[in-house]
């Protein structure tokens, strides 16, 4: 093989494996950094050892209701500086630690197996959602979503005390 060949294989091969590079490394910076945003909010706001999460501040006079653990864990999303991908998938272990906090079976068996149906919080959510205006779609969107996957939480949470 001449010189020429070899140097033309391996301008190939840097091409090959250093334009992947040129996008990969920003974007795992990008990520990183929104991680590391995610990250600091859920210390500031859940996860403080210097100060309790306010459901467990409240709980020493009047505990957070199941639907008030909802309604926080979605303005707390909403807040959520970090991408989607993380606010979104964090919502539904917030809400739990919220209701875990105190015993929930009175309240669990009061639903008479509601939290069992898929429309368990839908008249809450609706609720929420129609309080946006109308031509915010995303955001309408987005926040039904973030009320079902609170109400799941919620739901899953029945569901453990009827399975103990």
């Amino acid at each position: 093989m001449s010189k020429k060949s070899i140097l033309g294989k391996v301008g190939l091969g840097v091409l090959v494996l250093g334009l992947p590079a040129l996008f990969l490394v920003p974007y795992y910076r990008s990520v990183t950094g929104e991680y590391e945003r995610f990250h600091d909010y859920m210390l500031a706001t859940v996860d403080n050892p210097d100060q309790a999460p306010p459901w467990e501040l409240e709980s020493q006079t009047e505990p957070f209701s199941p639907e008030e653990c909802v309604v926080w864990g979605i303005d707390w999303m909403e807040a959520c500086p970090g991408t989607k991908q993380f606010c979104q998938g964090a919502l539904s272990s917030v809400v739990r630690r919220c209701v875990e906090t105190v015993d929930r079976q009175e309240y669990c068996a009061g639903l008479d197996q509601a939290w069992m149906t898929t429309g368990f919080g839908y008249h809450d959510c609706e609720a929420r959602v129609e309080a946006l205006p109308e031509d915010a779609k995303g955001e309408r969107k987005k926040r039904e979503k973030a009320c079902a996957a609170g109400y799941r939480s919620v739901a899953d949470h029945c569901r453990d005390l009827a399975l103990q």
